[in-house]
């Protein structure tokens, strides 16, 4: 492989801090496998494989780097075999590639001694550890109530509206779950207190917060200074404007006295009396100039008063009370939570548990002490393992967290050298939900120096070898103006474009490659999808698609493969998108982590095990009455409740069971009943992994679901389930109701992970993602779509941010007042920046998986084209604080920017109409044209076209009767489907009787099997086996045959366990005492002697189709299978004999119905055997009477 300089760079230089900053697409795997290589085989650097501290942020990726070193390794070795690199190939095995979960762990369990840990301990599922610490809080909170505590009880007050207790637990699960991810947690929480050190009103307003707010305010009010400048000048260019110039001086007159306060107080008293002036209206005028200095007047004024809004509503005066009172809310609450993480860590140390913060804690203390300045130093430990790893090396280092780079940080430096090597994207860092910090990269990005002989060195990453020049435009006209110093951290200009790497084959002339920015005027998710798979069917159109390059380097059509639809939420669309592409014949799978805990059958078995806890809940119970266990009718329920409207549906079942009028409905509640307290016995010696087992063997409920449509999905849909419950019984917890919980706490977080997946990723299906998901993949064709839809807003009881503030509304119970301070809403914007921020990483994820061409979509309003003649009207500009913070949503920053480059971005617009005509035109596409074929002037088109396009339209599928063929079929299937006069059902299901049929499924539940045997009789298709099972077991020696030496052999039968009693008891002794004074069983007697009689002959046999389907001339192989009764040799000829025990009055009608049967018997007898059959007889047990067919 052929490496770029700065790769090579990154690949050999040594002894450095090196951070690599490695945009989308630049290969940073790669390099990186090829740097610990070059490490490895360098017989001047004297490392070993196993010497390489190796972190991956997922174990997925740990797999495929040590799987791709090994790859390398071995092609070294076939080039140049040495001992070195088989050394390095067996060391790999032992090598420290791995995630930081797992390196934590394996530090922990060295030296679990240093923290008195029991070396027993168990790494915790995180429903068991939710469930553990939701019990202690609720506990917690109870002793607080207990105790009744001023402080407490005012706490109480303040939250009384709702549930009190789900209110303050939800604001201590916050701090609780902020502060875990923190170095000293309790410290932490600590500090969350002293921000609020303060005496009077002064301290407040001297103090960090307003501090932070009076430059905030400064800056904007700067930057809106020098824009009314710019719009003074514009608008003196044309005197048409004197007006608009006017507003701009006015304006500017007012923030110049804004900005000469010199501090909050001031600043406030005069936001007090501040009043802009209203913009004027100017009809003539230069229109672009015009439109400028309107935009730039009505953008100042928004700034202006939306920091009024945000920072100075509060009377000064107010401060101090307001901030005394979410103080004591703020005490109280980091008084609970401190309390909650001691004893929490006591509960989980008693129970011998952790979770993944436990042990990274736990390893954090293992490795570092504190010293008198409170900072963290290398303990011993710490030291010795650092002269272990020669280099530590951090995959996606943007993700890392200050725990992690603690815990790394105390042992690098083993060899008193620099030896840290970090590589990510701080532009990809889209994980701040779980504590990543993108900060720690950003530090060292802007600190270490791009200086290969530097202690701390810089090495950037900037070609991107996944995308074509059409995407990578596109990107960076986006990012150079929304990734700006204006807004956040980064400077996307400096040190973080992309630059072309890729190499392509050139586009066919008719093909446009540009990024498409579509906006459809619609407010239907629905119709948005809709166009979309239109777009999709155009671009897998086979003659006019669009082409996209394959793996040989060749120009090839794009298959529904290419396609990807990347979104935010996946969960809320993916339904929509799925159907609309389904129904325009577009095959879809969306890789959704929701739908398994709603499925029909997940919840019917969770309603089922809910009953069975506690049968006293009419939801569950009903929903499991009318499911496939059970089977009850809306019209029977509604019998069963009746009147009785005050009481449970379980009293109104007990009720009915002892004075209902309908015996049958009386019988299903008895059985129903019986069932569910066979069940509740179980539950208390159980597992509840064996119950459900319990409850599918019993009622043949996986079988069901497996037969209905996506059956498939339906049947792993259960395992999952069966697979949770085997789970939940490793946890601490056990029992029913626990496991209901257990679940509940599953879809409560969010951790539904979606319904079993039967797709394979060689599928040509479209995939519909989220960007999350889509993380560190690739797609030739990438849809951005709902990217209208807003972001989601904060909206919890308490705001903390990044930099460990935490506000509250301040609450005054007694005269039912809420105030939202200022110092809140500081914390509240803080947080909005930080998710604004993330929301510009998480688009940058999804523009970049994209290889050939890129189509963003959303919705607009009726008022969209004027909006899109402002903007590319207006100047071309980077985006400003305020247009980020307050346009909410993806499509509304990019319209901003796309809107101004017709060259780079195909922009478009299109109606709910144009769609709505896309859908009709395409439904009636065939058929326009074939009319148009048909009526087509073949004049004006040579004879042998035409001839060809009628041909292609006339086709016809040569093997049309062979799709309704099926592999594999029974003989008694076969026989049904010969019977096309008659009804298509068993006949076994008439025995006996003719009136007052029971028909039996072919999967017959567990307690319905156990209710026939308990009753005083079987049903047909049971009944005709018992008589087939005597037939095979009677003694067929015997010289002579009575009713009594008949019913001792079926009493033998049935003692030997190999008749069951209700069998014996359902054959009538004289119907086997008649056979035996058959012709048939005479000659049956004969063969037996000779050893030429065979009982119950199984058989499986490959033909062709047309042997054995009447007008069927097709060549394919069936497979077919059967038992015959008896056949046996006469004449060196088989004969064969079937047992019928249909309720029939002539033998004719037994003849009609079975002689498909016999004919494939027969054909499987001569087939297999190589022996002729000789002659079919059919036996009638009821009419006692044999015939030939």
């Amino acid at each position: 492989m052929k490496w770029t300089d700065k790769q090579l760079d990154i690949i050999n230089t040594r002894n450095r801090n090196i951070l690599v900053s490695a945009a989308a697409g630049s290969g940073k795997t790669a390099v990186l496998v090829e740097r610990i290589v070059s490490l490895i085989t360098d017989e001047r650097e004297n490392i070993d494989v196993d010497q390489l501290l190796v972190l991956t942020f997922t174990r997925a990726a740990a797999s495929e780097m040590k799987e791709r070193l090994r790859e390398r390794l071995e092609e070294l070795q076939e080039s140049n075999n040495n001992d070195n690199i088989v050394k390095q190939l067996t060391l790999l095995n032992n090598a420290t590639i791995t995630t930081i979960d797992s390196f934590c762990g394996k530090v922990v369990k060295e030296n679990f001694d240093k923290i008195d840990l029991d070396p027993n301990y168990r790494i915790a599922e995180e429903i068991e550890v939710e469930l553990m610490k939701n019990d202690i809080l609720n506990n917690i909170l109870e002793e607080y109530y207990e105790e009744g505590s001023e402080e407490f009880l005012e706490l109480a007050r303040k939250y009384s509206g709702g549930k009190v207790n789900d209110r303050i637990f939800n604001i201590v699960d916050t701090i609780y779950k902020k502060a875990k991810g923190e170095i000293n947690p309790i410290l932490w929480v600590n500090n969350l207190k002293n921000k609020y050190k303060f005496n009077n009103l002064d301290d407040i307003l001297n103090g960090e917060v307003y501090g932070y707010v009076f430059k905030s305010t400064v800056d904007q009010l700067n930057k809106c200074r020098e824009d009314l400048q710019k719009a003074i000048e514009i608008s003196e260019m044309d005197d048409d404007l004197k007006s608009f110039g006017q507003n701009s001086k006015d304006m500017l007159v007012e923030i110049n006295h804004l900005l000469e306060q010199k501090d909050f107080k001031s600043l406030a008293k005069y936001y007090e009396k501040l009043t802009l002036p209203r913009l004027s209206t100017v009809r003539k005028g230069n229109p672009e100039l015009k439109l400028k200095v309107k935009t730039i007047n009505s953008s100042v004024k928004a700034t202006v008063e939306n920091l009024k809004d945000l920072y100075f509503t509060e009377p000064i005066d107010e401060i101090y009370e307001d901030l005394v009172n979410c103080r004591e809310t703020i005490d109280i609450l980091c008084e609970i939570t401190i309390k909650l993480i001691e004893r929490f860590t006591v509960e989980k140390r008693e129970k011998r548990i952790a979770d993944f913060d436990d042990i990274a804690h736990m390893a954090l203390n293992i490795l570092n002490d504190i010293d008198g300045n409170g900072k963290l130093q290398p303990t011993k430990v710490a030291k010795d393992m650092s002269k272990n790893y020669k280099e530590i090396m951090i995959d996606e280092y943007q993700d890392s967290n200050y725990v992690q780079e603690a815990i790394l940080t105390s042992v690098s430096k083993g060899y008193g050298i620099n030896n840290m090597f970090m590589v990510g994207d701080v532009k990809q860092s889209i994980y701040r939900f779980r504590n990543a910090k993108p900060q720690l990269f950003l530090e060292k990005f802007y600190s270490y120096e791009e200086d290969l002989q530097a202690d701390n060195c810089l090495i950037t990453l900037d070609q991107n070898f996944r995308s074509r020049k059409e995407i990578i435009d596109s990107v960076n006209f986006l990012f150079d103006r929304i990734m700006t110093p204006n807004f956040g951290d980064i400077d996307y200009q400096k040190g973080h474009r992309l630059s072309l790497g890729a190499q392509y084959e050139k586009i066919p002339e008719r093909q446009d490659n540009r990024t498409e920015f579509i906006g459809i005027q619609t407010g239907s998710k629905e119709k948005e999808a809709t166009f979309v798979a239109s777009k999709i069917r155009e671009l897998t159109d086979p003659q006019n698609g669009f082409m996209v390059q394959g793996k040989d380097g060749k120009m090839r059509p794009a298959q529904y493969k290419d396609i990807v639809i990347l979104m935010r939420s996946v969960k809320s669309n993916a339904g929509i998108y799925v159907e609309q592409l389904m129904n325009m014949g577009i095959p879809a799978y969306a890789d959704s982590k929701s739908g398994f805990f709603d499925s029909m059958e997940v919840e019917t078995i969770m309603n089922m095990l809910t009953i069975i806890d506690n049968p006293r809940q009419d939801i569950p119970l009903v929903s499991v009455l009318t499911s496939a266990m059970f089977n009850f009718t809306d019209d029977e329920l509604a019998v069963i409740k009746g009147d009785s409207r005050k009481i449970s549906f379980l009293d109104s079942l007990l009720t009915y069971q002892e004075t209902g009028d309908d015996s049958n409905l009386v019988k299903k509640i008895y059985d129903f009943f019986k069932e569910l307290n066979y069940y509740r016995k179980l539950d208390y010696k159980n597992s509840v992994y064996e119950i459900i087992n319990e409850i599918l063997e019993r009622t043949g409920f996986q079988y069901y679901v497996s037969a209905l449509s996506n059956g498939k999905r339906r049947y792993l849909n259960i395992e999952s389930l069966k697979e949770k419950a085997a789970n939940y019984e490793k946890t601490s917890y056990r029992g029913l109701f626990n496991f209901v919980r257990y679940i509940e706490k599953i879809k409560e977080l969010d951790s539904d992970q979606g319904e079993a997946s039967t797709v394979n990723e060689n599928d040509n299906i479209v995939r519909i993602l989220s960007i999350h998901k889509s993380k560190g993949l690739q797609f030739p064709i990438v849809f951005i779509c709902d990217t209208s839809s807003n972001f989601v807003a904060d909206a919890g009881t308490v705001d903390i941010s990044d930099n460990g503030y935490a506000a509250v509304d301040a609450i005054f119970p007694d005269v039912k007042l809420t105030v939202t301070p200022t110092y809140r809403k500081y914390v509240k914007d803080l947080n909005k920046q930080e998710s604004r921020m993330e929301y510009l990483r998480l688009l940058y994820v999804a523009l970049t998986r994209a290889k050939e061409k890129l189509i963003i979509t959303g919705r607009v309003g009726s008022k969209y084209e004027k909006e899109c003649e402002e903007i590319i009207n207006s100047e071309d500009a980077p985006l400003t604080y305020n247009q980020i913070m307050n346009n909410s949503s993806f499509f509304k920053w990019m319209r901003f920017v796309y809107l101004k480059n017709q060259v780079l971005v195909n922009n478009s617009f299109v109606t709910e109409d144009e769609i709505s005509e896309n859908e009709v035109d395409q439904m009636v596409k065939s058929e326009l044209k074939k009319m148009l074929l048909e009526t087509w002037n073949n004049a004006e088109v040579p004879k042998d076209v035409y001839d060809r396009l009628i041909k292609d339209f006339n086709f016809e599928y040569p093997y049309i009767e062979d799709i309704n063929l099926c592999s594999k079929a029974s003989v008694t299937e076969l026989k049904k489907e010969s019977m096309a006069d008659e009804e298509a059902e068993d006949s076994l299901d008439k025995i006996f009787e003719k009136t007052s049929v029971h028909k039996e499924t072919e999967i017959v539940p567990q307690f319905m099997k156990e209710d026939k045997e308990s009753s005083d009789r079987i049903y047909g298709a049971e009944r005709g086996t018992a008589y087939h099972r005597v037939f095979e077991l009677m003694d067929i020696e015997k010289k002579e045959y009575s009713k009594d030496i008949i019913t001792n052999m079926i009493q033998a039968q049935i003692e030997s366990k190999l008749l069951t009693k209700i069998q014996g008891e359902a054959v009538n002794p004289y119907d086997i005492l008649n056979f035996t004074k058959t012709k048939v069983f005479e000659r049956m007697a004969k063969a037996n002697e000779s050893n030429q009689l065979y009982r119950e002959r199984q058989f499986l046999l490959g033909v062709q189709a047309k042997e054995i389907k009447e007008h069927s001339n097709s060549d394919e192989l069936m497979i077919i299978q059967g038992i015959i009764d008896v056949c046996f040799i006469e004449d060196d000829k088989y004969v064969i004999l079937d047992y019928k025990t249909d309720n029939v009055d002539s033998m004719d009608e037994l003849k009609h119905r079975y002689k498909k049967q016999l004919e494939c018997y027969k054909l499987a007898l001569e087939k297999i055997t190589g022996k002729k059959v000789s002659e079919m007889i059919i036996y009638s047990v009821k009419l006692g009477e044999e015939i030939a067919i």
